[in-house]
This record gives structure tokens, sequence and C-alpha cells, in this order.
């Protein structure tokens, strides 16, 4: 007797590890699945100039970047960002954690930050959210969670007993995992305990009913999804209550040939090797020997057809080696499509070969031209098309080559920039605008602002002379007693750019020395002085 009791105990301790060992390793790969590295973002910069945030870094390319959560930039093509807030309230620890959602944030702590007292920790606590019931053979798993006290929490029983099959042990850091397979029907009432790593306690009582196993059935849906001949495939088959692990097997009808029947856990799996609607009938046995049966059906469709691209368009105008200027128009023919064709894509390069692009853009299907309005330097450019339609993109044109003569576009801004970009208050940097076309007549004017006029003065604008495409300006500073950051803005009509000018305070000048006499005598008849002496400065010579 003594041994039968003692082998049912080591087999509920062995199944109780292997659950609990199996659920530690899901909440592993939950944990390291989305990204297995260390975090993806690096910061470079973080700082707080009065309310107005500044983080640089680098980060996965084309990222959202969120800091606490909240996006506030993207990442540019080689990953670089730069987030800026106005009227920013900093967290009360001065540090913010800043992630492109690849991986775990990157904490970092914002300079020029004051960090405020924090309100004292709440005591330690186990919520008082019930445990829901459970049934016998069905895996039970569910968590016990605290809060307040000092790092991780630990928890045990302290009174009571816990539903035969289940065990309580610890999970996350504040929180402990009941799981197991329960064995009989009872209700059982248990006292919890939470204990810190400083030592505190809390306990609260809980109550589990364990019902009586529910009967087999089987969940999934008689049409099962489809396949393609020639495409892998793999669907689970499932079922609920009685007592688990189930166990499958097919008792009539055919699978899809090239697929097969894996019995625990329930999957039907392979590459489908023919087309057609194939019907069967599964069996579902559970540990107690409780059974269930369901017919079903897959669909496999037949390999899918290959892409039909579009035809190349033929170009119309302008013709090959024709003189333009900017904005210029290019034109080319319909292309003819069983499918239609969607939209058509065109490229201009000032390379033969495209390895880059000067201008690209898209047109509707019925459209057969467009406008190039890119502000072009003069040289020769080429052009080509291509047509899309439902299955992709077709390949381009033959290229044509256009002489660009000149533009009647208005020059934009293309930046501003100082330098240098950290200065001591007091003292003045150099600014510099540029457009992205010489100036015309009378010039180009563009308008200047700063964030921090108590700081830095700069002129209300800049004009860059008839024929130029950049122009300077002189921005002067004031001493300061802490750091600032200066935004300088640049506006030409609708287009704005931005410089920064990190503004410091002067150095404390250094202590003076101060000397004492130890000791000083007169030797008449030799005539020597001898002075002993002490200084402040460690390197003074004598």
């Amino acid at each position: 007797m003594e041994t039968r009791r003692s082998s049912s105990t080591s087999e509920a301790l062995r199944r109780r590890s292997a659950i609990v060992a199996a659920l530690l390793l899901a909440f592993t790969f939950l944990i390291a699945g989305a990204e297995s590295a260390a975090a993806a973002v690096t910061v470079s910069r973080a700082e707080l100039s009065g309310s107005n945030l500044r983080i640089e870094g680098t980060a996965l390319a084309g990222r959202d970047i969120t800091v606490d959560g909240v996006v506030m930039g993207r990442s540019d093509s080689g990953g670089k960002f730069r987030v800026e807030r106005s009227n920013y309230t900093p967290p009360s620890d001065c540090t913010v954690d800043v992630n492109d959602g690849s991986a775990t944030p990157r904490t970092a702590t914002l300079s020029g930050c004051t960090v405020t007292s924090q309100p004292p920790a709440s005591s330690l606590a186990i919520d008082d959210r019930p445990l829901p019931s459970g049934n016998v053979g069905t895996d039970y798993n569910n968590f016990v969670t605290g809060s307040g006290g000092e790092g991780s929490i630990r928890w045990s029983i302290a009174a009571g007993a816990l539903p035969a099959g289940l065990s309580l042990s610890d999970f996350a850091p504040s929180s402990g995992l009941i799981s197991g397979r329960p064995t009989t029907i009872q209700t059982s009432t248990f006292t919890v305990r939470a204990t810190d790593q400083a030592g505190n306690s809390a306990t609260r009582q809980f109550t589990i009913t364990i019902n009586a196993a529910r009967p087999l059935v089987i969940t999934s849906s008689s049409t099962l999804p489809a396949g393609t001949v020639g495409a892998a495939y793999a669907v689970g088959v499932f079922a609920d209550g009685g007592t688990t692990p189930y166990s499958w097997t097919r008792t009539a009808g055919t699978l899809p040939p090239g697929l097969a029947l894996q019995a625990s856990p329930g999957r039907i799996q392979g590459t489908p090797t023919t087309a057609g609607t194939f019907t069967f009938t599964l069996r579902v046995t559970d540990s107690a020997g409780q059974s269930a049966t369901g017919t079903f059906s897959i669909t496999i469709n037949p390999p899918e057809q290959p892409p039909q691209l579009p035809a190349s368009p033929t170009l119309a105008s302008p013709a090959e080696g024709a003189s333009v200027t900017t904005p210029f128009t290019i034109s080319w023919n319909a292309v003819a499509d069983p499918q239609g064709i969607t939209a058509y894509n065109w490229q201009v390069s000032a390379s033969s070969g495209f390895t880059s692009t000067a201008a690209v853009g898209t047109t509707a299907g019925d459209m057969t031209q467009a406008t190039v309005s890119s502000n072009l330097a003069n040289g020769t450019y080429f052009w080509r098309v291509q047509a899309v339609n439902p299955d992709g993109a077709g390949a381009y044109s033959a290229a044509r080559s256009v002489t660009v003569t000149g533009t009647t576009n208005s020059p934009a801004l293309s930046g501003v920039s100082v330098s240098p970009a950290n200065v001591t208050g007091g003292n003045s940097s150099t600014g510099a605008v540029t457009i992205t076309l010489p100036a015309p007549t009378g010039g180009t004017t563009v308008t200047l602002t700063n964030s921090e006029p108590t700081v830095a003065n700069v002129p209300p604008s800049v004009t860059v002379p008839a024929g130029q495409t950049t122009a300077a300006f002189t921005v002067t500073t004031q001493p300061v007693t802490s750091n600032f950051t200066v935004v300088i803005t640049a506006t030409l009509g609708a287009e704005s750019r931005f410089a920064f000018l990190s503004v410091a305070p002067a150095a404390s000048p250094p202590a003076a020395d101060t000397v004492s006499i130890q000791r000083a005598d007169y030797t008449a008849s030799k005539g020597t002085l001898g002075v002993e002496a002490r200084s402040t400065n460690s390197s003074a010579t004598h």
C-alpha cells in the first residue's frame, strides 16, 4: 500500500514539473521571441532644455520610435532618428524608455532634468482576484499576483491545501502559478503567502472548485482550410473536455494525397499532390477512454498560375535628345492588357543605368502622361516608364534622353546649419542657409527664428544674393549659467529646416595658489638665504 502511494505521488510530481517546465519555456520564448537580440536602439543624446525634449540615436531602419510607449518619431533609411517635443513633462526619475518595437527598450537618462522625490513604495499585498474553477482531467493554469513590496515575490501555501493534482510555483517577479491536472472532484479552500526580498509577507485566502470531467467533444470546424497542390499544408484539429492528452485516428474516408494525420497533438500536414475535395472521418480518444468522432473535408486547389505581367510601354514625347525646361511633360502610349492596367510608374535619372533617380512618380492606369516638376540642374537626363496590372509591374520601357536647359521653378529651401554647433555663452557661431536653385534677380529672402531669444540672437532673415545658392548669418549668444539647446528655424514659403546650437556656461577659473612660509634663514658668512615654503598647487616648482 505504501509503495503504491509513493509511486502515485512521484508520478504527480513528475507531471507537475513537466507542466511548469513547459510553461516556463513558453514564457521565455514569449519574452525573447519578438527580437532575441539585445535592444536594437542606441541613444547618443538625451536631454531636456527647459520643457523641450530632444533624443537622438540609431535603431532599425524605418521604425516608429516610441518614448515611454508614445510614438514620437521614425528612424530614417539608415536607422538614425531624432525626437523633439516641446512642453514636455519628464518622469520624476528623469529616465525614459526608447524603443523601435523590435526588442527590450533602451533606458536613457535626460541631461538637464532634475529628479523629483518618489512616493514611498506601497506595502506588499496579494490581489483579490478570485480563481476560476477547473475540471478533472483538464490542465489548469492560473495566476495569483501581488503588488508593492521590495523585489521579486516568493509564493507558498500557508494553510489548507490545493486541489489534488495542482501545485503552486514562482513564475514572474510578481506572480505565482497554480498549475497541474486535477484528479478529484472537490472544493478546496487554502491560504497563499507572498514573501518579498526584504522579508515582508502577506496572505490571502482562495477557493478553487474542481468539477467533474467535461464531455469530450470535437471543436474544429468540419470544413478545414483549403490547400494548394505543391504548397506545404498544416492544420491542427482540436477537442475539448474529457481527460487530456488526446489521440486522433482516421476511421473512414481519405485524406488528400500527400497529407498525413499526426495522432498527438492532432495535426494534418504534408504537401498536397492532387487537386479536389476530400472527405474523411476522425476519432479523438482521451486518456480515460472517452471518444468522439467528426466528419471533415479539405479542398485542395490546383497549382497557382505564374503572374502575367504587362508589356513595356512605348514612349511618345519628348523625342530622343530633346531640350526641355522644368517643369516638362512626358507621355507614352497606352498598354493593352487583358487584366487591365492599374498604374504606370515613371523614373528620371542622370544615369543611363538608373543607378539613382532624380525624379519618380506614378499615374493612374488610364493616364498616359506625367509632369516632371522636380528642380533638376541643367544637364542630360534619361526617362522611362513601366506598366502595372493586378499581377504586378512589368519591365521598364527603353529609356530616352532629354537635355534640361533651365527651369521656371522658384528656389526651395534645402537646409540651414551652424558652425560651430557648440559654443560657450558670450561667443558667436556662423549660420548658413542653402536653396535648391540659384536665387533670381533681387535675391531670395529666408526667414529666421530661434527657440531661445534670451540666450541667442539671430537676424530676422537672411537674403541669398541673385545667382547664389547660399548665404551666411551670425548667431550671437549671451553668457549662461546652465546648458541650453537653441533651435534655429529657417523658413522659405511652406518649407522649414532646423539647426541646433548648444550653448554652455563658461568653465570656472582655476583656484588661486597660496604659499605659506615654513622657515627662512640667512647665513651672513656664506651669503646664502634658505627658505622652506608650502604651496596649495601640487605642481608648483622651486
